[in-house]
């Protein structure tokens, strides 16, 4: 009887910790190929400690009415790299940093595959920052203050392509 008793309650804590998680909206990525669907990117608070537990990356369409995909990524992956966007077995948009903290942030990577006929890749580097429990994607940080910094809420990738092939990967990346 005991064990049917700590089982419930077992139950009963992840129930209430899976709600204490907020998913935070902090940007959306497109491609201006027009197929109809854009990336929303999300984060994953937990609601006690403050501490970011997750990115999650969902695949809408364009109405943003439909998912068409949703992954979930551990904070804790982001060392080793998060692949965000894979395509023909090439990483085409990846995710990283050496220097992040669960509560404040830190220095984005994103790695974008410029070339797939080359294997050559760019990278642009943001600032995932908690500003009083505001987080948001910056550019043109200075010092670690919002002086001289722009919140970023839309990543556009524009694609390169050759003629005959086609689009073989990212040109460009507009923050806007």
């Amino acid at each position: 009887m005991n064990f049917k008793i700590l089982y419930f309650f077992l139950i009963l804590i992840a129930i209430i910790q899976t709600a204490n998680a907020k998913t935070k909206s902090l940007l959306s990525m497109k491609t201006d190929d027009g197929k109809g669907f854009y990336y929303a990117f999300k984060i994953n608070i937990d609601d006690n400690s403050g501490k970011l537990t997750d990115f999650v990356v969902d695949k809408k369409s364009v109405d943003g009415n439909t998912t068409v995909e949703h992954h979930t990524f551990n904070a804790s992956s982001l060392a080793s790299g998060i692949v965000i966007l894979k395509k023909k077995g090439h990483n085409i948009v990846k995710l990283s940093s050496q220097d992040f903290d669960y509560f404040n942030g830190g220095t984005i990577k994103i790695t974008y595959l410029k070339n797939a006929l080359t294997k050559n890749h760019d990278s642009l580097t943001l600032e995932l920052s908690n500003e009083n429990g505001e987080w948001g994607f910056y550019s043109d940080r200075v010092d670690n203050t919002k002086r001289n910094s722009r919140k970023i809420n839309e990543l556009l990738f524009e694609s390169e392509k050759v003629f005959i092939v086609g689009t073989v990967g990212i040109k460009n990346v507009i923050c806007k």
